[in-house]
Parts: C-alpha cells; sequence; structure tokens
C-alpha cells in the first residue's frame, strides 16, 4: 500500500514523525506516528508512538490491529537488521475471505483441517513451532515469532532463508478478511515457493 503523508518532525538519526488526516464521523482527525532512535553503549533502540486516536469503541478494531500489526514490523526490522542487512527482500501476499467471523475463522485456519499447516501446537505461543503445508515439495518448519491472539500472527521458515510469514484477520460481521505476507531474503526458489504459496492460499475458505 502507498499513500502520501506530511512529514510532522525530523532529527536525522534520531526522530521521524509522519501526519495522516482524514475525517471520521463527521470529525477531522489528525493520526501521528513517531520513530525515536537512541544508541547508548553499542546498542541501539527504536520507539514507536502511534497517536492521535480517540477514546470511543469506534476505534478498537483499528488499535487492536495496529497493535499486532506494529509488533510483528518492529519484529521484522529487527530480524532485518540482525540477518538480511543490505539483502534484496521479496514479498508475496495473498488476501483471502474467510467464512464466518473472526473468531471462528482463526479457529479454523489454525487447525490441520483447514490444510495450511500440517502440525499445529496446542497452543500459539512466541517460540512454539508448527509445520506449513502450502508447498506440495516440502513441510517447512515454521517458529511463531509475534502473536496477538485472534488477530495476527508473525512466523519465521528456517529452511527459506529465514523468511517471515505474517498473517492477519480483520474484523468481519459475517465474513473474515485474511491477509498473507511472506517475506524472503536471497531466495533462489523465491518464485516457485510464491507461485505455490498463493496457489494454495485461494484453496482456503
Amino acid at each position: 500500500m502507498a499513500w502520501e503523508s506530511q512529514i510532522g518532525a525530523w532529527e536525522e538519526n534520531a526522530h521521524v514523525s509522519w501526519l495522516d488526516e482524514y475525517e471520521r464521523s463527521g470529525e477531522k482527525v489528525r493520526l501521528a506516528v513517531d520513530f525515536y532512535i537512541s544508541t547508548e553503549k553499542g546498542q541501539t533502540t527504536v520507539r514507536l508512538v502511534h497517536s492521535g486516536f480517540g477514546d470511543g469503541a469506534s476505534w478498537d478494531n483499528e488499535i487492536e490491529g495496529l497493535s499486532g500489526g506494529w509488533a510483528y514490523f518492529i519484529y521484522h526490522l529487527k530480524h532485518y537488521l540482525e540477518n538480511h542487512l543490505g539483502a534484496i527482500r521479496q514479498v508475496a501476499s495473498e488476501r483471502v475471505l474467510l467464512q464466518g467471523r473472526r473468531e471462528d475463522a482463526w479457529a479454523r485456519l489454525f487447525s490441520v483441517a483447514a490444510g495450511l499447516f500440517s502440525t499445529v501446537p496446542a497452543e500459539l505461543m512466541v517460540g512454539a513451532s508448527c509445520e506449513l503445508a502450502f508447498d506440495s515439495e516440502q513441510v517447512y518448519e515454521a517458529i511463531i515469532r509475534t502473536h496477538f491472539a485472534g488477530r495476527t500472527l508473525g512466523l519465521e521458515i528456517p529452511a527459506l532463508n529465514r523468511a517471515l510469514l505474517l498473517i492477519e484477520l480483520e474484523p468481519g460481521a459475517e465474513d473474515t478478511h485474511c491477509g498473507f505476507w511472506l517475506s524472503t531474503v536471497d531466495l533462489d526458489q523465491a518464485d516457485r515457493v510464491e507461485t505455490a504459496f498463493k496457489n494454495h492460499l485461494k484453496q482456503l475458505k
């Protein structure tokens, strides 16, 4: 996705902020995303602040989605800097409509019956392992790196040069849209894996 944002603040190697304005329920809203960078004793810390939300219940889904999404993307940044700095990343994405409310779709998706996983841990938690079955040529071990229950799950796939997979479920009254993002880096078979990945996801219901 791409859109234009106003730069609210800029201090090289220390702080950058962008601002987004739009109308919500007849009210103009300004959201800000601030990144703060600091270094102490050779250790760099990136702090993210996303602000400007109202306090009404109508914001709940957005705040929950951003909480899970930002946790994954900050982890993704750390993972890239520590393991793939300077390498080219290739992203395969797919959006699938699943039948049923988000809670039901989540439970169904993370079951062997859905066909995406060949094994699933008894409890989805950071550090637990499972096996992905989207590729007919190989079953891939995956390790849970981020988890926001019922919303997002971030997985690392060691056999694909430590690729990362984000699974995110959007809220829905009757049906649920599910987004999948597979990020591979310097992977010789990236195109074949992407084709297998997308073809398999189209079979999910």
